[in-house]
Parts: C-alpha cells; structure tokens; sequence
C-alpha cells in the first residue's frame, strides 16, 4: 500500500504508522473500509454502513505518540463532524474507532481480533 519507509531518513511516514497501529488489513476489513486516503499526517477511512451513521473517520497524527480521530458524515449539506477524540495513545485508537461507528470490538488472544456491528449475527475476521 505505502513504502516503509522514507528513503532520507529511514522514518515509516505517518499514514503506515496508523495503518501498522490499527492492525492491518484485519482491522480495516473489520471495519469495512471501502477507501483510504493517506495525507501527510493523517489516515482518512471510509467506513461502511454503521449504527452511527459515520461516512469516514479521519485520524491526525499530533505528536509521535498521540493522535486525534474525527468521526465524520457527509451528505448533501456538505460534511458534519460527529464526533471527535482527542490525544488518543496509539493502544486505544482501534477502541475508540470501534465505539465511533458503534462496532463491538472483541481482542481474543487465542482468535485475534474480530467485530461485530449491532444486530449483526456474522463475526468478521
């Protein structure tokens, strides 16, 4: 999806750290990410159909260990922030993501990690 890393300095850019963070294609299957727009600090998602009617969730690299996630609805008025998070360490951002766009996130050791959306009798991988 992205290099590794940038040639000059050897640092991962900040849309890979947030991708590595999250988990991976595990996490953004989990989700449903239908497409992902990387910036130079940020990870945008769009997400799909969920209980809180989020379009996207945008995540703002902020320092080298905090980020802010915002939780958008776009429609035809234009973009409506729903929701925001603030300074959010790296280990909670797949929780606050997951609570968001109202997906039940459960971390098994054994399983690894899997979602449900309310109402929802499949178990996504």
């Amino acid at each position: 999806m992205w290099s590794d890393a940038n040639m000059e300095t050897g640092e991962i850019s900040a849309p890979k750290l947030i991708y590595k963070l999250l988990g991976g294609k595990e996490f953004f299957g989990m989700i449903g990410a239908k497409h992902v727009i990387e910036g130079v600090r940020t990870l945008s998602i769009k997400v799909k159909k969920n209980p809180k009617e989020v379009s996207y969730v945008h995540i703002i690299r902020e320092f080298p260990e905090r980020y802010d996630v915002e939780f958008l609805k776009a429609g035809d008025n234009g973009v409506e922030i729903l929701d925001e998070a603030f300074s959010v360490a790296p280990d909670e951002l797949r929780r606050i993501i997951a609570k968001g766009i109202g997906l039940k996130l459960f971390i098994d050791r054994s399983h690894g990690m899997y979602g449900t959306l309310p109402n929802s009798t499949n178990r996504a991988k």
